[in-house]
């Protein structure tokens, strides 16, 4: 049997694929989902954003990852199979909030985590006997998890840093977060529980993967200060580099900082959201504190781990004034890079839930409209300023060239790698005058 595993690529404002000639990282989920495929299948996966999807390939099984933002365009790529007779599943994180308009598209949905749902699936789909929908218990226990099929990754196609012989390669060693925040769906998909991999079954995968280069995909690296601890202790003897999300609380553990240098960390990923505290009020992730933003840059920059920022907009008492205070302190707090989001409501976030009861929704489904990710997606109050507009406003400002090369000097030896994604970011950006959100 020969199955296909797709990752969606995002769309242009004109409905249309974005294709990029080298990303950033493989898309963690379908080699994932690709290992646990028996072996007497021939299995093979494709990343849309880099190539393009032979819709006449002859195949008997297709299964698609559907995020929200992608959503509109799994869709299509689903009814492009299925018109051709080509059986289609479906999974992810917006197939298992909203598995009855996904079931539109597939024979077959999965619904929250695969372990035990896809491996059934297969053998059902074998025996004539597909279910429409497939739903099993969370797991606690990660134990048993199947190492990735990073044998099946095109190095050739993703981004490298200089002088290592592997792009970002995903590697995920724990699940769930601690925190709630009222704009993620995260939590309620892989629970508020963090359930963590045996260290030993990561040293494992990471010298199975043959990379130097990792990108832990763990919604908080530093979710429980002692795992990280000995997990870091684990990862220095290997030499590797990685990047991964943290919090604002490891600013309280400068010594965990040290030791996240020591065993490879060169970047991190943390939403630091808003200025505001009241925004930050409301979006119930008040253990972020303002006034302690510029001591957490200044420690990890001291340590040689640079920053890519998040910032939202369009918290009702957002401004023009706030970006440009926002914009101002991250050049000069020498950010990296920085994504603008404007505030999104996403199915299975509690403010989603809220908009939607409150009428404040410009569409219910505002992820099946044209050009999904590049406009507004709620009803603004008289006198408020759209999230989407200031994220444009903010953009322009960051990736100015002022901007560019006060932030990118100072990274010493790496501020080639820096100016380069910088630069990389901005023709993006002014190649379609918009930011996708």
């Amino acid at each position: 049997m020969r199955i296909k595993l797709i990752s969606a690529a995002l769309c242009d404002k004109n409905g249309n694929p974005i294709r990029q000639k080298k990303t950033s990282a493989p898309s963690l989920t379908i080699y994932y989902l690709a290992s646990m495929v028996p072996k007497r299948h021939i299995v093979s996966v494709l990343d849309e954003n880099i190539e393009d999807i032979n819709f006449d390939e002859p195949l008997d099984l297709v299964g698609i990852t559907v995020l929200t933002q992608t959503a509109k365009r799994a869709y299509e790529i689903a009814d492009g199979f299925r018109k051709r007779g080509v059986t289609t599943v479906m999974g992810g994180i917006h197939a298992s909030f909203l598995p009855y308009e996904v079931s539109k598209h597939a024979d077959a949905v999965v619904i929250g985590e695969a372990e035990d749902s896809w491996p059934k699936l297969i053998n059902d789909f074998e025996n004539k006997k597909l279910d429409k929908i497939y739903q099993n218990p969370r797991s606690e226990c990660l134990d048993d998890l199947p190492h990735p099929r990073y044998d099946l990754i095109d190095y050739s196609k993703y981004i490298r840093m200089p002088f290592r012989r592997s792009p970002f390669i995903p590697l995920q060693t724990q699940r769930g977060c601690p925190h709630d925040c009222d704009f993620c769906a995260v939590t309620k998909f892989w629970g508020n529980k963090l359930r963590y991999r045996p260290i030993t079954n990561i040293m494992d995968e990471i010298k199975l993967s043959n990379a130097d280069t990792f990108f832990f995909t763990d919604d908080n690296f530093i979710g429980n200060y002692k795992r990280t601890e000995e997990l870091c202790q684990a990862l220095i003897p290997l030499k590797i580099k990685y990047v991964c999300f943290l919090d604002t609380t490891c600013f309280r553990k400068p010594d965990l900082i040290k030791l996240l240098a020591r065993s490879g960390c060169t970047a991190c990923f943390i939403g630091f959201e808003t200025l505001s505290k009241d925004n930050l009020k409301e979006a119930k992730k008040s253990f972020c504190k303002p006034e302690e933003y510029e001591s957490l840059f200044r420690l990890l920059h001291k340590n040689g781990i640079s920053i890519y920022a998040s910032m939202i907009f369009g918290f009702d008492n957002d401004n023009p004034v706030l970006v440009r205070d926002t914009v101002k302190f991250l050049i000069k707090q020498k950010a990296t890079l920085c994504a603008f989001y404007a505030l999104t409501p996403l199915p299975g976030s509690v403010l989603y839930e809220r908009l939607k009861q409150d009428r404040r929704l410009l569409d219910n489904e505002w992820w099946l409209a044209p050009a999904v990710g590049w406009g507004n997606k709620i009803k603004y109050k008289d006198g408020q300023f759209n999230g989407y507009e200031l994220c444009q406003m903010a953009a322009r400002q960051f990736f100015s060239w002022p901007s560019i090369v006060k932030r990118c000097c100072f990274y010493g030896r790496n501020r080639l790698l820096a100016l380069y994604m910088n630069i990389k970011m901005k023709i993006s950006f002014e190649k379609e005058g918009m930011v996708v959100t």
